[in-house]
C-alpha cells in the first residue's frame, strides 16, 4: 500500500471547508476534486466538465475537503462527510 500516512484519532474530527476555490489534483492529473455546497465534485482537467460524486452533503454535515485522497492509479477517490452529532468515546483495550 503506497501513500501518506495519517494519524486517525477518535479525539480529531476535522473542520468542514465548503471551498470550491481548493482542488486536489488526480495522480494522473485527469481530474480535480473539490467540495461545492458540501458535496464533492470533480471537474476535468480541461475545466469543461463537472461531476458530482455525491448529493447527501448540507449545510452542517458537509465532506471535508482535507481529507480528500486518491488512489495511487487515480481511479478511486475517499473523502469524509462530517455529520453533527454528540461526542462518543471508544474505550481501547
Amino acid at each position: 500500500r503506497k501513500g501518506d500516512p495519517r494519524e486517525l484519532s477518535h479525539r480529531y474530527t476535522p473542520p468542514a471547508e465548503n471551498n470550491p476555490d481548493k482542488s486536489n489534483a488526480s495522480p494522473d492529473g485527469k481530474w480535480i476534486a473539490y467540495i461545492k455546497n458540501c458535496n464533492v465534485f470533480l471537474r476535468s482537467e480541461d475545466g469543461l466538465q463537472d461531476v458530482p460524486l455525491s448529493r447527501d452533503g448540507a449545510e452542517g454535515n458537509c465532506y471535508v475537503f482535507s481529507t480528500l485522497s486518491w488512489s495511487p492509479d487515480s481511479r478511486h477517490l475517499a473523502a469524509y462527510l462530517v455529520r453533527p452529532g454528540y461526542r462518543r468515546e471508544v474505550p481501547y483495550l
